[in-house]
């Protein structure tokens, strides 16, 4: 039973299963204040996953959306008081990678809602857009936490001595190959499932994150280590942008209209208004096509599901 929990939404009589049993038992797991956040974020992300699936059955009532909103809004609640706890130990490195994968997860998202809004009506429509208003000012927030931190990062990096910087740096860099080898694998083995042009889009990323890596490389050699820093940095952010594009877009048939220009953003642009193209979060419109049959995975990328909704799109939660 709490398997089959695990594809249920709001309105299924085995949901408190999923939230108050399977998730407790999930969230108990969590040992560290960088554990804990992420897996805040990731509840965030099952909520809005939840939003998706109700909206392609057109059941995102109201009432439901109001459920699913208020439990993202208490679990990035949750989030940000972890991420405190990280700055408060110092721990500015571990905030900006969590924020850049939860940054972008939920811009991700955002694509996906306002794609589907786009073919929405009446109360699933409204609500749709409602909580595309509330993810958006919440990942405003978390990209200004984000900037802070590895500014931060950055300013630690240069206080160290010469030794601690070349040995922080290099432990990075292991890191950051370790993360491309695996978005890199990721995609191979799962971008078929989705639109050519978003594939393209992650590929694109994952080759600039390559070119951050080897630039930042250049920079510890010349020992600009604050520079290197920000390089290395922008090099995991660009990859996990790639790796999260795939996993939000393999789970329907989507398309990226190629009338709408790709706009994207920026570090500025998180903060205010501006644009970015290396963060890999387009704002286009999507195209969503509910006829289609895909094989999609689990939201952790674990396992696979072939659990089938109403419209003929396969989702996972």
């Amino acid at each position: 039973m709490g398997v089959s929990a695990e594809q249920s939404t709001p309105n299924d009589i085995l949901y408190p299963i999923k939230v108050n049993i399977n998730e407790n038992v999930r969230s108990g797991l969590q040992f560290s204040d960088d554990a804990e956040a992420s897996w805040d974020a990731k509840l965030v992300a099952r909520r809005i996953s939840e939003a998706e699936k109700l909206s392609l059955e057109s059941n995102l009532s109201s009432d439901l959306s109001a459920e699913l909103t208020e439990r993202i809004e208490a679990n990035i609640k949750s989030y940000e008081e972890n991420i405190d706890d990280l700055e408060t130990d110092d721990k500015y490195q571990e905030v900006a990678d969590i924020s850049a994968q939860f940054e972008s997860t939920l811009n991700s998202h955002i694509e996906v809602l306002k794609g589907l809004s786009l073919q929405a009506e009446g109360e699933t429509k409204t609500s749709l857009n409602n909580l595309v208003a509330v993810l958006e000012k919440n990942s405003d927030k978390i990209a200004a936490s984000r900037i802070n931190a590895e500014a931060e990062a950055r300013a630690n990096i240069e206080g160290q001595t010469e030794a601690e910087a070349k040995a922080n740096l290099n432990g990075q860099i292991t890191r950051t190959e370790k993360q491309i080898r695996n978005a890199t694998s990721f995609i191979e083995r799962r971008g078929s499932e989705v639109e050519a042009g978003v594939r393209a889009r992650a590929e694109a990323n994952l080759e600039k994150a390559e070119e951050s890596l080897l630039k930042a490389q250049t920079e510890i050699e010349a020992n600009a280590y604050g520079v290197a820093q920000d390089l290395l940095s922008e090099a995991r952010r660009l990859s996990q942008s790639a790796k999260t594009s795939i996993i939000t877009y393999g789970k329907f048939d989507l398309s990226l209209n190629k009338e709408t220009e790709n706009e994207t953003r920026t570090d500025e642009e998180n903060m205010a208004t501006t644009t970015e193209t290396e963060s890999g979060t387009a704002s286009t419109s999507v195209e969503i096509n509910s006829q289609t049959e895909t094989n999609t995975k689990s939201d952790d990328t674990t396992t696979d599901s072939n659990t089938k909704s109403e419209t003929g799109v396969n989702i996972s939660l």
